[in-house]
């Protein structure tokens, strides 16, 4: 999906960015430091364009304690079914 998205944004290019699983699992693990590269951001913007870059890697708001952490990984989930 990540590889699909990245054709749309960049054109079918060699250089594109990817996201393997190693990879996945750092971004969803919450111990990142800063963001991906440029490139892989314009990835995940287009993938989800109603939230920035900043706000798929932001922890939870700590001030409320019911808000729902952001679960990048059942968003995926969703969205592979609804490209189906």
């Amino acid at each position: 999906m990540f590889a699909e998205h990245g054709v749309r944004v960049f054109g079918n290019s060699s250089n594109n960015p990817t996201c393997g699983e190693t990879q996945f699992r750092r971004w969803t693990g919450g111990q990142l430091q800063g963001l991906p590269v440029t490139e892989a951001c314009q990835i995940l913007e287009a993938m989800w364009p109603e939230y920035t870059a900043e706000q798929l890697f932001e922890p939870p708001p700590q001030s409320d304690p019911q808000a729902p952490a952001f679960d990048l990984e059942e968003r995926v989930g969703a969205h592979r079914s609804d490209v189906r």
